[in-house]
């Protein structure tokens, strides 16, 4: 969850414009926008703005036309609303907005429908943007923005969504209208979250400026082909549909960017792919894509995009870090921490590759480095929900148990949906013999994933001292389940059994618990 304060709203200009200030960052913004935000609202008024286009003119409807001669009665009522919205920690900034525009591209002799359909949306939608970069530059001051408008589209290009209403072809001229419509309040604090990530800043306006280069490139190649004739004609043509199915891959891009950040990656997959058919070449398609697989727990195919990301541009921050994150899940650390290490070399203030780093070397046991990172990656984004958890399992990891308490609920204030952090803070809860604490915490991650063979184990060890063996030999059996060669499930398994009688089945678990290669069955066994 996003979660922000609103410091203050000022009226001017007849004009509502929104002071922000310390929009709290979740770690990596992944599920900015599919688990809502808490917000505490003022009444939603019913104007809806409206923006259609042909070519260069412009007009705007307003769908309640009644604001505008309430605009003294709107004043008295912020006026005495004011106090209660300060009071709110958590603030809207506006109703939803929409921009509608139509386009009509004029087709060339080397135009197919295709192509004009391809062009006349990348215009449309261009336009589009342009009037939502415009809103949010002139409605509202979001403190410390330091982007420029540019930027602020580039950004929005990635997380809002084009709806398109109508299309027409008649052989020469494609028509088409389309809409966006969105919360200003959300798409200005996701701004915020995505420009303190300077290289996803960066990768984001790589997107526009391709896309930029591929538009003038497109318009050359047209006054090419008037001019060319005969046997050069074909050259040109192949030459013209190259460009176009590159420019509809930035744009099957920029929908999967979306759906990424909504956490939807699945479906985001499948506009990579699109992206990738249009344009083979497509490193940042590639990377984008293996991080979608990554998240959906197929590494294989994240590791082999990620590969083909670096073949394509080596030195490619992102992909380095994906790889990295990727090869840390298949337990490669070394060559995990050859990747991050570079990714740091080419971009020192890259808060996401200390933190990766950070995970990595939390599992090679050497947590005084984990916290170093952490603490990088907090000094780059101190909202960065990640470093906190991080660091706490670090000082969990040396005993500090009470620096690992604050961190984990550092971690837990900006994103309390991570299932992760629960179950560390219920780990290190019960390696301080806080039973009850732990058992809380570890149910809260279960709730949140009910898959997690960890919790699971260590709900189990829980359970055990709590003395509610039957509830421990369950968690025991659900993990061996998952992992049947978990040799620590089998020995802690068969500890519940002989608690309540069962030596039969303990004695089974014990002997499976040493054939597995667990030391102390082995022992107990010898013994």
């Amino acid at each position: 969850m996003i979660s922000g304060s609103m410091v203050g709203l000022v009226f001017k200009n007849t004009k509502l414009k929104y002071l922000f200030t310390d929009f709290q960052d979740e770690g990596r913004y992944t599920r900015a926008f599919n688990e809502g935000i808490d917000i505490c609202k003022p009444a939603r008024s019913a104007e809806v703005l409206q923006f259609s286009r042909s070519h260069s003119k412009m007009e705007v409807n307003m769908t309640s036309r009644k604001m505008a001669s309430n605009v003294t009665r709107a004043v008295v009522i912020f006026i005495l609303s004011f106090p209660l919205i300060l009071g709110c920690v958590n603030s809207s900034m506006a109703s939803d907005v929409t921009y509608q525009r139509d386009y009509s591209y004029q087709a060339s002799e080397s135009d197919s429908k295709i192509s004009c359909r391809t062009l006349a949306l990348e215009q449309v939608k261009r336009l589009l943007l342009e009037e939502l970069g415009s809103y949010l530059v002139s409605h509202t001051e979001v403190k410390d923005f330091q982007i420029s408008r540019d930027q602020v589209i580039a950004i929005t290009a990635g997380i809002v969504r084009t709806e398109v209403l109508k299309e027409k072809w008649d052989g020469n001229t494609y028509y088409i209208v389309a809409k966006i419509t969105t919360d200003p309040n959300h798409v200005a604090k996701a701004v915020d979250e995505l420009r303190k990530d300077k290289q996803g800043l960066s990768e984001l306006e790589e997107v526009k400026k391709r896309t930029e280069e591929l538009l003038i490139g497109l318009e050359k190649l047209r006054e090419e082909l008037k001019l060319s004739k005969g046997g050069e004609r074909t050259q040109e043509k192949k030459d013209y549909t190259a460009a176009v199915k590159k420019l509809g891959a930035g744009d099957w891009f920029k929908e999967g960017y979306g759906l990424v950040e909504s956490g939807k990656y699945r479906d985001a997959i499948s506009f990579f792919n699109k992206a990738i058919d249009a344009d083979p070449m497509y490193a940042n398609a590639y990377s984008a894509r293996g991080y979608a697989y990554f998240r959906i727990g197929d590494h294989p195919s994240a590791l082999k995009d990620n590969n083909r990301a670096l073949d394509l541009k080596p030195n490619f921050p992102s992909a380095l870090v994906n790889r990295s994150w990727t090869l840390w899940k298949m337990r490669q650390y070394d060559k995990a921490l050859v990747d991050t290490n570079r990714a740091i070399e080419l971009t020192p203030d890259y808060a996401r590759a200390y933190v990766v780093r950070s995970l990595i070397y939390l599992f090679m046991n050497n947590n005084v480095n984990a916290i170093e990172d952490s603490n990088k990656a907090i000094e780059l984004n101190p909202n960065y929900a990640l470093a906190y958890h991080y660091r706490g399992s670090a000082y969990r990891g040396i005993g500090r148990y009470e620096e690992a308490l604050k961190d984990y609920q550092k971690s837990i204030e900006i994103n309390p949906a991570d299932p992760d952090v629960y179950h560390g803070r219920g780990y290190a809860y019960l390696l301080m013999n806080k039973f009850d604490d732990a058992l809380r915490d570890i149910n809260k991650a279960l709730e949140l994933d009910p898959n997690s063979v960890r919790a699971l184990y260590r709900r189990g060890l829980v359970y055990n001292q709590l003395k509610d063996y039957n509830g421990a030999i369950r968690d025991f059996s659900k993990v061996i389940e998952f992992e049947k060669d978990n040799a620590a499930a089998y020995y802690n398994r068969a500890h519940s059994n002989k608690q309540i009688g069962k030596n039969d089945e303990a004695a089974s678990d014990l002997k499976k618990a040493a054939e597995l290669g667990d030391v102390r069955a082995q022992k107990a066994i010898k013994r």
